[in-house]
């Protein structure tokens, strides 16, 4: 950061840290460019259950805000942004966002995360990050106060991946209630199929293609959508959810009639509610859907380079789904309907039992009444 920045945010932090902290004010941040994931969750359930609580929202202008009160959100960047950064109790977010207000004495930040589930390694756990000093607490969780983990293991990878010291309570991730709440509720269904443009009397099946983003080379991931096979698949609706990079190189003329790009729906977990098949590879979307006890193919097709180049946290093998590693399985399995083997079956529900067992559909009423009983209000290295 250059002299004159750093003279800058301190002359904001010295305004808008005089401005007192309300108790009962708390603000969501997740992905700025959409209003998702577990800030969300923890949002709406507030809304409707804690009236004395002021909830704000921080998202980029982008975003449609349309079903918000005004008062429930802030636009990144702006006055009303940084006052409520400041003057917040507690600092609810599933990224690790910097910015110019710096957490005060008082302030408590929780970071819920945005990936549930330990699968690809990260940060520290990376073998050839070798330059690094590996002790040293990562500069973006040091501001952390809580970490909601989903599991054991989650809590154990987000310590080892980033020297993360704060305290870590393992309680489920909040977006995925619905998952379990509503994963029968045919009416919702309904709605959001009209809302992607799947017709009410459309009988085939859905599947979500959601492969994790490659960092190495987007030319690969390109040729590892398999949009020519899935083309003669005309029995199924193929829902597409590609990294932004990712889609905006790939022509949309590729695209058939059973075909939905819907990169930039708001909400995966509307898009996993709808769906009958989920086709990925080493996303932790995996853990996500995987609690809808609904089938899995992990199409793998660089599996041995992965593995060596970034590398698992857990047996590839045991991830509950068949594995196929060529588009030519991809299409075997797809049209013999392979992946409904009981054995597959019986993945799941070890899968279920070890890593989503938190996953209840009450986590986000048990964080709300830990926050309302005053558990959170311990913080850490507040200036």
């Amino acid at each position: 950061m250059s002299k004159i920045k750093k003279i800058i945010k301190r002359f904001i932090n010295k305004f808008f840290h005089i401005f007192k902290i309300n108790d009962k004010k708390i603000v969501f941040q997740g992905n700025p460019n959409m209003l998702d994931g577990n800030p969300k969750a923890i949002y709406d359930y507030m809304k409707k259950n804690n009236p004395d609580y002021r909830l704000v929202c921080i998202v980029n202008k982008s975003v449609d805000v349309s079903n918000l009160p005004k008062s429930d959100y802030a636009f990144y960047r702006t006055f009303k942004e940084y006052f409520h950064l400041a003057t917040a109790k507690y600092w609810i977010r599933s990224q690790s966002i910097g910015g110019l207000i710096e957490k005060r004495k008082g302030q408590v930040y929780i970071q819920t995360w945005h990936g549930h589930g330990a699968l690809k390694k990260m940060s520290y756990d990376l073998e050839n990050l070798k330059d690094l000093d590996k002790t040293v607490e990562l500069e973006h969780v040091r501001d952390w106060d809580y970490y909601i983990s989903t599991d054991k293991l989650d809590g154990e990878v987000i310590v080892s991946s980033t020297k993360y010291s704060g305290k870590i309570v393992e309680l489920g991730a909040p977006s995925l209630d619905i998952l379990v709440n509503e994963c029968n509720n045919e009416k919702l269904k309904e709605s959001i199929k009209n809302k992607i443009g799947i017709s009410k009397d459309n009988n085939k099946k859905i599947v979500l293609y959601a492969p994790t983003f490659r960092d190495l080379n987007l030319k690969s991931d390109l040729v590892s959508v398999p949009i020519q096979m899935l083309k003669k698949l005309k029995d199924y609706v193929v829902l597409v959810r590609l990294h932004p990079l990712i889609e905006n190189k790939i022509d949309k003329s590729l695209f058939s009639d059973n075909f939905i790009n819907v990169c930039s729906y708001p909400d995966v977990t509307d898009l996993l509610l709808i769906s009958d098949l989920l086709i990925s590879d080493y996303s932790n979307v995996i853990y996500e859907y995987s609690l809808l006890n609904r089938p899995i193919i992990l199409y793998a097709y660089d599996l041995e380079s992965y593995e060596k180049e970034r590398g698992f946290y857990i047996d590839y093998n045991s991830l509950p789904g068949i594995i196929v590693k060529d588009e030519k399985s991809l299409y075997e399995t797809l049209r013999q309907e392979k992946y409904l083997d009981e054995k597959y079956k019986t993945k799941l529900n070890k899968f279920n039992d070890k890593y989503n067992k938190n996953n209840d559909g009450t986590v986000t009423k048990r964080i709300v009444d830990l926050i309302v009983s005053g558990y959170f209000n311990e913080s850490r290295n507040a200036k």
